[in-house]
Parts: structure tokens; C-alpha cells; sequence
């Protein structure tokens, strides 16, 4: 229940509703890649995301405008061509002081986009 609690906490953070729906549909196509998906316990407002060997590769936070979506520095070591194909994607996206990539997420349809790509490029 913790989880949730976290989840709705941050989607009350968010004021766009569409960026609320691209909350809830980045949770749920995590979970149905397989993934698991837990709340942060800390300030900050953010999804984790683990692979299946429960390795912490992605998360994303919850911002008033937007989502911010990280591809950690574990998942682009097991998948060397992901930081590349993210700095070539048309995708809003920085590199930030830890070497974690970040992909800028503003509604529904930019989250669908971006997690099909994700999936795909995790199949490489």
C-alpha cells in the first residue's frame, strides 16, 4: 500500500491531466514488459523501475508539467546502444552529472511513443 500511496502523491503533484495519464500508462506498460515498479520513499516524487534480475535501470519523476524519465547508468551499461539511440531519437533528451540519460515527457501520446521505443531497443 505504501506504493500506491507514493503514486497518488505524485499525481497529485501534477497539474495536466495528460501528463497524469502518461503517469499511470508509463506504471502500467512497466509492469507489462515485465519490469516491476515501486514508489520513492524520499522527496522527491518518482517511479523506480527494475528489471527482472531487480537491477534499478529506469525511473521517472513526477514534475508539475511533465514527467522525467531516466535511463540509469545500469541500463545503459547492459544495453550498450541505448545512449546513443536515445542522443539520435527525436525525443527531448540530456545527459545529466551522473551519466544518466533524460528523456522529457509532456503528455499521453509522448509517453506511449517513447516507452514502445524503450521496449524495442531493450530487444536489440
Amino acid at each position: 500500500m505504501m506504493d500506491a500511496k507514493r503514486y497518488i502523491e505524485a499525481l497529485d503533484r501534477i497539474e495536466d491531466p495528460d501528463v497524469q495519464a502518461a503517469f499511470v500508462h508509463l506504471l502500467v506498460e512497466a509492469e507489462r514488459a515485465g519490469l516491476t515498479t515501486s514508489g520513492n520513499s524520499g522527496h522527491v516524487y518518482a517511479v523506480r523501475i527494475h528489471d527482472r534480475l531487480g537491477s534499478y535501470v529506469f525511473s521517472y519523476i513526477a514534475n508539475q508539467s511533465h514527467l522525467l524519465f531516466y535511463l540509469r547508468v545500469p541500463a545503459l551499461k547492459r544495453y550498450p546502444c541505448l545512449g546513443e539511440a536515445a542522443r539520435a531519437s527525436e525525443f527531448a533528451v540530456a545527459t545529466n552529472p551522473a551519466g544518466e540519460i533524460t528523456i522529457r515527457i509532456e503528455n499521453l501520446s509522448g509517453a506511449d511513443t517513447f516507452f514502445k521505443w524503450l521496449k524495442r531497443h531493450l530487444h536489440d
